[in-house]
């Protein structure tokens, strides 16, 4: 694409919005992606009517919806197909048409261990999930599933699966980088689907579907979104996943979800340390780890330097942009882990009082922000201007902010000037 796919995704959303209100020329666009292209009515209005999330369409129904939304709507002359696709694109997609993808053929045979007598786990891999979705068999229901978010426009209301697009990104990324350690979804059998037919085979540990109308999707549906994202930059992409399979009813489902949901949960800063994939990560490892440091063994949680506080700032500073594992990023890593040793051998020298103090949020950043700024410069006075930044922020200390960010930013935007002034 010549965009980020979350562009046009954006794109489309907001027209389905405006042609779900208007209604006008909801018919011409299903009747031009048929014609066009034999793309099904249904399958098209369910991604217009946001009973599927547009983030689970592949790249070709991506180009068959903007193009049909396009040659309906020829007042938005700003937009054209090559603003999102490339020529090369725009020449495949438009002389392909649709097929009915092979549906699944019953019995439906899963190995699966049984928990309880309505409950079963087991492993499935994306391509089984995919088969599954291009046979209609996945169904978000909106009556189990966490609450969709209400859309208001011109007195216009409309509702969406409610989706995290950043928790997207970030787990596709993973998952295309094959770091994303596979996790739950839940698939559930209605028990008001009058067409369900099952039972476990103890014998063979196998669930057998012999019908169904369809799963509904009860948790996992950014992980399940994540799957088709990353199949779309890379067709061939597949991984394993947990799957639970229940048959649940309505309020069994919801109450699972609520269960869910009173997880004990970690500040992001936080969580984001147990990621030992991360940069920053590996960065505050190798300090802590190198024999060469003064303060080895002293930079974790609980210990004279918060790793946390840490890994965060170095986050901020050098690896603000995610990347994946390259040998630039392995440059850096060991560079930056380098520079960090020197200038904390360099404090902690100068002033032995820094090999046992407890350093503080606000002590960490400041010396994160100073060591950054130092970067590459002659560092002779930089512990002695950090001494002194500490006296000169603590006449002119300001009420405690106890957001990070804006802590951060806080600091930085005075230390920098400080700085200046003395270089």
């Amino acid at each position: 694409m010549n965009v980020d796919r979350s562009i046009l995704e954006d794109y489309l959303s907001k027209k389905f919005f405006n042609i779900l209100i208007n209604k006008s020329e909801e018919l011409e666009i299903y009747n031009y992606a048929y014609e066009k292209y034999n793309y099904p009515k249904g399958i098209f209005s369910d991604f217009l009517s946001s009973r599927k999330s547009i983030e689970e369409a592949n790249d070709y129904t991506l180009f068959v919806i903007a193009d049909s939304i396009l040659n309906a709507t020829k007042k938005d002359y700003r937009k054209k197909l090559s603003d999102f696709f490339t020529d090369r694109e725009i020449s495949k997609y438009s002389g392909m048409r649709y097929e009915e993808p092979n549906k699944i053929e019953f019995p439906l045979v899963f190995n699966m261990i049984q928990v309880s007598d309505d409950q079963w786990i087991g492993s499935l891999n994306v391509d089984a999930f995919c088969a599954l979705q291009e046979s209609g068999l996945i169904n978000y229901n909106p009556v189990t599933q966490r609450a969709m978010t209400k859309v208001t426009r011109d007195n216009n209301e409309l509702y969406r699966i409610t989706l995290n697009k950043s928790a997207v990104k970030e787990i596709t990324a993973d998952m295309l980088e094959h770091i994303y350690v596979p996790d739950t979804i839940t698939l559930n059998i209605p028990k008001d689907d009058v067409y369900a037919d099952f039972h476990y085979d103890e014998q063979s540990r196998q669930l057998i579907i012999h019908s169904l109308e369809a799963f509904d999707i009860n948790d996992g549906y950014h992980r399940y979104v994540s799957m088709f994202q990353a199949r779309s930059k890379n067709p061939n992409f597949n991984y394993p996943m947990e799957l639970r399979i229940t048959n649940f009813d309505i309020d069994k489902s919801r109450r699972m979800i609520y269960q869910y949901d009173q997880k004990t949960k970690m500040s992001k800063q936080l969580s984001d340390t147990y990621n030992s994939y991360a940069a920053q990560n590996k960065v505050v490892q190798r300090i802590n780890e190198s024999s060469m440091c003064n303060l080895q063994g002293e930079i974790k949680i609980g210990g004279l330097i918060d790793s946390t506080t840490l890994a965060e700032c170095i986050k901020r500073l050098y690896f603000s942009k995610r990347q994946s594992d390259s040998p630039e990023q392995r440059k850096e890593i060991i560079r930056v882990s380098k520079e960090f040793i020197e200038d904390l051998n360099m404090l902690t020298e100068e002033d032995d009082k820094y090999l046992e103090k407890e350093y503080s949020k606000k002590e960490i950043i400041i010396l994160t922000i100073l060591f950054h700024y130092y970067d590459g410069k002659n560092k002779i006075s930089m512990i002695e201007n950090y001494k002194r930044f500490l006296i000169d922020d603590a006449e002119r200390e300001e009420k405690i902010i106890y957001d990070f960010s804006r802590n951060f930013n806080r600091l930085r935007k005075r230390l920098i000037p400080f700085l200046e002034e003395r270089m």
